[in-house]
């Protein structure tokens, strides 16, 4: 059986989990925002670097993702397709997505996003049980580094009941 969730809860979500790698990204590339619509070059390759880090670390669909950047799932197809062409024959691109992918790996995992774990308090607290199990389930298939965080906010859950 498939669990949907509400879309609300979905962009929610999305936002949570997106908006630190993008602030990541914008200060990676010293460019003012990803989500700006500049067609320069720097702001191209920032968001190419985002679309293919997000469908990878995340497995994020192109419409997820369209619909957080503001543009369709053919322009994030297209970003995806230009990382795709340029790094079969530029080295150095890849050694920069790869230098970049670790950084944020390493920058998201060790420090939990607090906009992520508030979020989930608050819906934990205000939904029934049927809510919570479905974004716990959408958070272990999307979020790889959310188990701990889920635990700290059941624990200080169930301290707070007793």
């Amino acid at each position: 059986m498939a669990i949907t969730i509400p879309t609300k809860t979905r962009q929610a979500l999305l936002k949570a989990m997106l908006t630190p790698v993008v602030n990541e990204i914008n200060e990676m590339f010293k460019i003012n925002n990803i989500l700006d619509r500049n067609r320069t070059a720097d702001y191209v390759k920032a968001r190419t670097f985002f679309f293919r880090y997000c469908t990878t670390r995340y497995k994020l669909t192109r419409n997820d993702l369209g619909w957080f950047t503001g543009r369709d799932h053919a322009s994030v197809t297209h970003g995806l397709q230009t990382f795709s062409n340029i790094s079969s024959y530029d080295r150095i691109y890849v050694d920069e997505y790869t230098s970049i992918s670790t950084r944020l790996d390493g920058i998201l995992n060790n420090e939990p996003d607090e906009t992520l774990r508030d979020f989930l308090t608050e819906y934990i607290r205000a939904a029934p049980l049927s809510k919570v199990e479905e974004i716990y389930i959408y958070m272990i298939n999307y979020e790889p580094g959310i188990m701990d965080s889920l635990a700290f906010i059941l624990e200080d859950q169930k301290l707070e009941t007793t």
